[in-house]
């Protein structure tokens, strides 16, 4: 954008912007080049200068729109475990911290199973040293297991951090570097729609 600056006695420092669009891109072409006044501004020069400004200022708030925003998660994940080396057979503890970021209340109840103690509400993508996927965990009778119901919410700005013994759901004995992320479905909103943690690296030694 430029300026030009008019040369007015009544109107010292005055400065107007000049307007222009390219005619290739949108068929459009605006210019306005403000000419010296000689005596004082009449009013329609003010109610130029205030349409000039009121579009301009349009024009640039419906650019910052259609760069669209990222709208605000209702909720933040948070992973780590207490130490980065396990042996091999040995249980792999994840610390989930999840806290709410929206002004309402967010719901966490669950159905555990106590076969693996997990909350089902979390997606685990843990993967070997080569990105491939880690099977879960088989056992036998897996129908026969039980369970027990979990009845609870985070209120707003809250924070909760939960154990998730994830070598009992997933199969991680195998020696060897995994990488371990964390998802959570958006209450209510679109389909496929989650909210991701950061991702941690674990080492399982022979």
């Amino acid at each position: 954008m430029r300026f030009w600056r008019i040369q007015n006695p009544t109107l010292p420092g005055t400065i107007l912007p000049t307007f222009r669009t390219n005619r290739e891109e949108c068929g459009t072409h605006f210019i306005f080049v403000p000419a010296k006044i000689k005596g004082r501004a009449t009013r329609p020069r003010y109610l130029m200068k205030t349409v000039l400004w009121l579009l301009i200022i349009v024009f640039s708030s419906a650019s910052a729109h259609g760069q669209g925003q990222p709208a605000l998660l209702p909720f933040a994940i948070a992973i780590r475990t207490d130490q980065m080396s396990f042996k091999a057979g040995s249980y792999i503890d994840l610390l989930t911290q999840l806290r709410n970021t929206s002004k309402e209340p967010l719901d966490l109840s669950a159905n555990i199973s106590d076969l693996t103690g997990i909350d089902p509400n979390y997606i685990y993508d843990i993967r070997d040293e080569h990105g491939t996927p880690v099977p879960k965990r088989i056992y036998p009778h897996p129908e026969l297991a039980t369970g027990h119901a979990v009845i609870r919410s985070l209120g707003p700005g809250e924070i909760t951090e939960e154990t998730e013994p994830i070598s009992r759901l997933l199969d991680m004995s195998k020696p060897g570097k995994y990488s371990i992320e964390v998802s959570r479905s958006i209450p209510g909103g679109p389909h496929g729609a989650v909210v991701r943690s950061n991702k941690i690296f674990v080492v399982v030694t022979p």
